[in-house]
């Protein structure tokens, strides 16, 4: 919920100079955010970890408090929402900082949230410097959510265990239809239940999953460097030519297998490139921390600008920033305006954490905080954020190695069986035909009155848990390893190759071997 709406029609109303006005209207927003609860409260965090570092890092320039607050409603991210109505308070209503962020922090329903903003309150009561504060905070909440992510992994990688479970035994209950079907009569509501219990059991363990995997922002939200730019444009011209070349090959009664296996092929550029683009950002947030400590460092050391410092760096030390760079070096040293060329640098890269470590120094750095400083607070927390996802790669990417190798397994699986016993019953029913009374006599009635029928059923309705399985075992591994969204289509383009090519080959073999058998 959001103080802002409700002090903009008060301002507009007239009613800043009645007291007893703004209490009560401040009561009734106190009471309505008590009963909303607060969405993407992980995101929330990952940007008040930001918004305090921030603040850390402008207020060791010794600015005034209304120029602090100005700067803190003016960033992105949804915890600037608190500082924009702390300033609205301020500024239209004449409350001090100290009661508007007490007001503030008492009209919020996160806790979390609340005691930052109550304890900034009983901060600036006390007089204490807004630099020291700022500074221990975002050290304590860096902690505390650094702890909270590490045990939001420690959970998942508890899931990723029990999600390759939860795969098999959907596949069991299948396997188990496929041989119930085979020796009892039974009707389309148990084979539709069947299918049903498979397909609920995969898709809630996938959603099981999401729902412990921390949640941050990777890439800009705005494509912007070249693999970004390229990945929007292949997706808008892959995907079409994926969908119409598999309806086409449905169509013309190749099948289902085939349709898979070349859309797989189609949308696997998509991935392709939107990989490389996550493996680059991963490497530009690890070298984000030692460029912005070590511009610090360099412009401290020989007092000039940082412009200067720029071109002093050795940029080995940087291998994965190094070309964007070199850039920066060559459009500064042309005159450019230092803002544009920082931008340019920040689109370039990419990534959330390099936009939000360069805003966070030359913020500092242009309100007159030391070079040195200013690097080492935009360093901490570039490689706090880089340490956490490092860890969580050592759970993601083990983790999609195995969905891959158990999808390969679970999709041979189902369709080798349930292949077999198909042909197998098209076996018997030859029999059955070719021999007079052979459906009746007591050595084949006796021992092959199965039902055929209703494994047809299940043969059909294999086909949505095959798609089923092939869209979750390509989620869940990207929604375990976060970063660029159109990963999805990396591992959709491998699980569908692999679907597709089980659904071609697996049947053929079939026959091979019922074939084999029949010769003997």
């Amino acid at each position: 919920m959001s103080f802002l709406p409700f002090f903009q029609r008060l301002v507009k109303k007239g009613s800043s100079s009645n007291k007893s006005s703004v209490m009560a209207g401040e009561r009734a927003v106190v009471q309505k955010k008590k009963t909303t609860s607060t969405r993407n409260q992980e995101l929330l965090y990952f940007d008040l970890f930001y918004q305090l570092s921030y603040l850390s890092a402008i207020s060791m320039s010794g600015i005034s408090r209304d120029r602090v607050f100005d700067f803190a409603s003016k960033l992105s991210g949804r915890a600037s929402i608190y500082f924009k109505e702390i300033d609205l308070i301020t500024t239209q209503l004449g409350y001090d900082y100290a009661e508007a962020c007490r007001i503030e922090g008492e009209s919020v329903d996160d806790e979390t949230v609340r005691n930052i903003l109550l304890r900034i309150s009983s901060s600036m009561s006390s007089g204490e410097s807004e630099a020291e504060f700022f500074s221990r905070e975002a050290d304590v909440f860096g902690r505390n959510y650094g702890d909270n992510y590490n045990r939001k992994l420690e959970t998942l990688k508890q899931w990723t265990d029990a999600y390759s479970a939860l795969i098999v035994s959907a596949v069991l209950v299948i396997i188990i239809g496929v041989v119930s079907t085979m020796i009892y009569k039974t009707d389309t509501v148990f084979v539709l239940s069947l299918v049903g219990i498979t397909i609920g059991i995969t898709v809630s363990g996938s959603w099981l999953i999401s729902i412990m995997t921390p949640k941050e922002i990777v890439p800009l939200q705005q494509p912007s460097s070249r693999e970004q730019k390229l990945v929007r444009l292949l997706t808008m011209t892959l995907l079409p030519a994926a969908f119409v070349c598999s309806m086409l090959l449905i169509s013309s009664g190749l099948g289902l297998g085939w349709a898979l296996f070349v859309s797989s092929i189609i949308i696997f550029p998509i991935g392709y490139v939107a990989v490389a683009d996550d493996r680059k950002l991963a490497g530009r947030d690890r070298d984000i921390g030692a460029f912005m400590r070590s511009l610090g460092g360099v412009t401290t050391a020989i007092g000039a600008t940082v412009t200067e410092g720029v071109a002093r760096l050795d940029l080995r030390g940087v291998p994965a920033l190094r070309e964007e760079a070199n850039r920066l070096k060559v459009r500064l040293k042309t005159g450019i305006l230092p803002s544009l060329c920082w931008k340019r640098f920040v689109l370039d890269n990419g990534s959330t954490v390099v936009n939000r470590s360069v805003s966070m120094f030359r913020d500092a750095m242009a309100l007159g905080s030391a070079a040195e400083d200013a690097g080492n607070r935009a360093s901490a927390y570039a490689v706090q954020i880089d340490s956490l996802r490092q860890r969580r790669r050592m759970i993601s990417k083990p983790f999609g190695g195995l969905t891959f190798v158990m999808h390969g397994a679970v999709i041979l699986l189902l369709v080798f069986v349930t292949e077999v016993m198909s042909t197998f019953g098209m076996m018997i029913s030859g029999i059955e035909a070719d021999i007079p009374g052979a459906a009746t006599s007591s050595a084949i009635g006796g021992y092959f009155a199965f039902n055929f029928a209703g494994l047809e059923l299940l043969k059909q309705l294999l086909i949505p848990v095959i798609l089923v399985l092939t869209i979750v075992n390509a989620l869940t591994p990207k929604v375990v390893d976060g970063g660029h969204k159109c990963k999805f289509f990396y591992n959709l383009s491998i699980t569908m190759s692999i679907s597709g090519l089980a659904m071609i080959m697996v049947p053929r073999f079939a026959v091979i071997i019922f074939g084999s058998v029949g010769q003997a």
